[in-house]
């Protein structure tokens, strides 16, 4: 399904973990604009929260095992990409992005493109607005699919055939089912490599999406200009989001623990060195003598060459403005 032409009422939400000023997150890949028309897609119970971004790209460093400590404790997040070539495309899912020896997650999900190219030329702001809202929108087919996928190196989500589970985890796809998926040349939505900096997007049988990058395309590759995760939060300020995400992640992974310790599979994410806030949250580069990791990857090309007021920057319009987080 696709967003239709009819207007729909904004969306009122906080931004957390970046701002206007955050000049080391720029170029932004969720203009406001954008987020409004992704938020009328996410469950009812996020619909109302506010967003909150864990990771980018520019700012952050590429390195999927940065991407997988920002991202662990996040249950349900919007991962959003831009390429090079100015297309921006992602997906919503409702699991943590974590390593796993096989698929997992499940619905809700949807993968996403904006209708526009970024670098299509625009008259003026309202008009940039505008096309960042026309989005085509692909929900995860059933139920029972486990769309993620997420190793050591590469991170997906979408698979080549519609894979169905039982409740002990098994599939029940058939050989038939399974061997027309192939056939089709179905594979990802998207996969990206442990870099982070290029990946893969095409036809996908778990969204019935089409290529996200190239439309008349089965897949092709792209090359990333940034990617951000998103999360969503009740909370209005960074200081009591952080306290109730880690308090609800621990809760999580005591229960987890006990549940996998007796296999030894599936090791948790949390560790006794994590009982800190300031070190479960702390950001890779961030005094520890390893400050090129991260500032390797701040982009020196802001939005137009430069000015927090580009068409697509967090304080762009008088109703998205935020102060530094």
């Amino acid at each position: 399904p696709s967003e239709d032409d009819t207007e729909m009422e904004p969306n009122t939400f906080k931004i957390l973990g970046t701002s206007a000023e955050d000049l080391a997150s720029h170029p932004h890949v969720l203009s406001p604009p954008l987020m409004d028309a992704l938020l009328n897609f996410v469950p009812e119970h996020v619909k109302g929260q506010n967003l909150w971004m864990k990771y980018s790209l520019v700012r952050d460093g590429a390195s999927l095992d940065t991407f997988k400590q920002y991202a662990r404790a996040s249950k349900e997040t919007i991962l959003a990409i831009e390429t090079t070539k100015g297309q921006v495309f992602g997906c919503y899912v409702s699991r943590p992005w974590r390593t796993a020896p096989s698929f997992f997650g499940g619905a809700p999900s949807y993968v996403f493109k904006m209708r526009h190219n970024r670098n299509s030329p625009c008259h003026c702001l309202l008009e940039q607005a505008q096309l960042e809202t026309e989005i085509d929108v692909y929900f995860l087919l059933e139920d029972g699919q486990r769309p993620q996928v997420c190793t050591h190196d590469m991170l997906g989500v979408g698979q080549g055939f519609l894979r169905k589970y039982n409740e002990f985890g098994e599939v029940i796809t058939s050989m038939e089912e399974e061997e027309e998926g192939k056939s089709k040349n179905y594979g990802f939505a998207i996969a990206l490599n442990d870099d982070l900096l290029s990946g893969t997007s095409s036809k996908c049988l778990s969204y019935k999406s089409p290529c996200l990058v190239n439309v008349n395309s089965t897949g092709e590759p792209f090359e990333v200009l940034n990617l951000e995760l998103w999360t969503f939060t009740p909370c209005f300020s960074l200081d009591t989001a952080e306290q109730l995400e880690m308090t609800q992640f621990f809760v999580q992974e005591s229960i987890r623990n006990m549940s996998t310790q007796s296999t030894g599979s599936d090791r948790s994410n949390f560790s006794s060195r994590d009982l800190s806030r300031d070190q479960f949250y702390r950001r890779v580069g961030r005094n520890d003598g390893n400050e090129e990791i991260r500032e390797q990857w701040h982009y020196r090309n802001m939005m137009d060459g430069g000015g927090v007021a580009g068409p697509r920057a967090l304080g762009a319009t008088p109703r998205f403005q935020r102060s530094p987080s």
